[in-house]
């Protein structure tokens, strides 16, 4: 058998060479479809983060802020408090929001502003049973004027009954002593007046001006 003629071989190898090319340029179009379907393709959804409810400050992670309307009362009165003048200033505050939250001070300052006596917690414990049933913001009202109405209702040091051991005291006046038996007896020796104010529903505390400490005293507390 003859062998082909040199140029067949010639045809035959061109054609081969363009084949090859075709298919490189072919693989090479499909390659770079590929990578600009990639390129448009919409990037995967992010996984969307469960929404963190809202914390009320020092409340447990998940408890909601309750809502409601905020209290906003600030009294104040002259008060007889170092001697038997009303030179001082007795002020009650019951703020925050909600009402539920709000905060009960209880502030006497002299007439240059010092502070002598100070009372703070939550406010709502203090209502009593009238009063849980009128609408936050009105009870805070009638609060604050009643504690500016009651203040000095316990009278003064000298009419402070005889000293008990601290059993006795409480069962006979339902107050628990705050101080021994030498300056109970010596706040009976002398006429000081005395701040009293609730500090819960049914429970109260009687204070008085402490000339060495220049501060308020607690000397009894009262209630259940």
């Amino acid at each position: 058998m003859s062998e082909p003629p040199r140029k067949l071989w010639m045809a035959i190898a061109a054609a081969s060479a363009v084949l090859a090319a075709a298919v490189s340029v072919l693989l090479l179009v499909v390659a770079f479809r590929a990578v600009q379907r990639e390129r448009a393709a919409p990037p995967p959804a992010e996984r969307a983060e469960p929404a963190t409810p809202s914390v009320a400050p020092g409340s447990a992670p998940g408890t909601a802020v309750p809502s409601g309307a905020a209290c906003d009362v600030q009294r104040s009165a002259p008060l007889a408090f170092r001697s038997a003048k009303p030179d001082d200033t007795l002020r009650v505050t019951i703020q925050g929001a909600p009402c539920a939250r709000a905060k009960l001070s209880i502030v006497v300052r002299d007439p240059s502003g010092a502070e002598l006596y100070r009372y703070e917690a939550p406010f709502a414990p203090h209502l009593n049973a009238q009063l849980a049933k009128e609408p936050l913001s009105q009870a805070a009202e009638a609060f604050a004027e009643s504690v500016l109405a009651n203040a000095g209702i316990a009278g003064t040091t000298d009419q402070l009954p005889p000293w008990l051991d601290a059993q006795a005291y409480y069962s006979e006046h339902r107050d628990a002593l705050k101080v021994d038996e030498v300056i109970y007896e010596a706040l009976r020796k002398v006429r000081r007046p005395i701040l009293w104010h609730a500090t819960g529903a049914e429970t109260w505390r009687s204070v008085v001006y402490d000339p060495q400490t220049r501060s308020g005293l607690v000397i009894l507390a009262g209630g259940g």
